[in-house]
């Protein structure tokens, strides 16, 4: 019986040293300021911590944003709504973060590409896939491209749909519905804006012309929030690096 006990306590410590040894181990995260990048040295368990409270609070804040909302058009001009007024535009003194996404919510402001990260994030926690995109121009007399804008795709109802929350802009069609990026090339589409204050003016009329063709949907950093697509994306990871 002494024996058993005295095993039984030797794993049960086994485990616990091992566990606090690999919880220890030192980990990384990266902070971007001023669109310089760096890299700290953070715990692992601390690491893991904060994703898991990140998640939760994803959870959360995506709950009381669309309520009891269930058809996905309707949640992402919600979230649209609130993205666009809760975070405001970076403003000139302070620096330019880019860091976790939660991070832009609780400091309530951002660049345009955080305005989309933030509502893409939160599309996916409403159970609608979503990304955001850079869609590009030509100056005149030159085939060097450049950024012109950053938008959000959303599947709704199966399709790919397109939204601005930097300017607070979404698309509709003939029929009254969300209007698809198939919708909008073949001219079938009505700008609506949430608010007349947009940030920056953008010839919408030009913006299916811009669009990819076909949407090819992977996981990225507006994905992988919660731990489900997070292991997801290490599986992808080790397939793709064996070695």
């Amino acid at each position: 019986m002494m024996k058993k006990k005295l095993k039984a306590f030797i794993l049960i410590m086994v485990f616990v040293i091992s566990g606090t040894v690999f919880f220890n181990l030192e980990s990384t995260t990266r902070v971007g300021v001023d669109y310089k990048v760096q890299t700290l040295k953070i715990p692992l368990y601390l690491k893991i911590l904060n994703f898991f409270d990140r998640h939760f609070n994803y959870q959360w804040l995506t709950g009381r944003i669309i309520g009891d909302l269930n058809r996905d058009e309707e949640k992402a001009i919600k979230l649209l709504s609130w993205v666009f007024n809760h975070i405001k535009q970076q403003p000139k003194t302070l620096p330019v973060m880019d860091e976790h996404v939660w991070s832009v919510i609780v400091r309530g402001y951002g660049v345009g590409d955080n305005f989309n990260d933030v509502f893409a994030t939160l599309c996916n926690y409403a159970d609608m896939d979503a990304f955001f995109i850079y869609v590009r121009s030509k100056k005149e007399g030159s085939e060097r491209p450049r950024i012109s804008l950053q938008v959000s795709l959303v599947r709704i109802d199966g399709n790919w749909a397109v939204f601005d929350p930097y300017n607070g802009v979404y698309f509709r069609n003939q029929s009254g519905n969300i209007a698809s990026i198939q919708d909008m090339k073949t001219g079938n589409m009505k700008i609506i804006r949430l608010s007349d204050n947009y940030k920056i003016k953008v010839d919408y009329k030009m913006l299916p012309k811009l669009l990819p063709e076909e949407i090819k949907f992977k996981l990225g950093r507006a994905n992988v929030q919660s731990p489900v697509n997070r292991l997801l994306l290490q599986i992808r990871r080790l397939g793709e690096n064996p070695y």
